[in-house]
């Protein structure tokens, strides 16, 4: 990935964060939300939220 592909994964990283601060389990409709939003792979959502746990 190029500096857009870090830029989206940082946009993931940090609404999976919001959604964790907000006191709310992250489900795989929020995943599946992010990665249509951001254009990053799904797996790749999967990986940035097992890193957040």
């Amino acid at each position: 990935m190029g500096a857009n592909g870090d830029e989206l994964l940082e946009v993931v990283r940090r609404e999976l964060e919001a959604i964790l601060k907000g006191g709310r389990r992250i489900t795989e409709r929020d995943l599946l939300r992010l990665s249509a939003q951001t254009g990053v792979d799904y797996s790749t959502v999967v990986r940035v939220q097992h890193g957040l746990s």
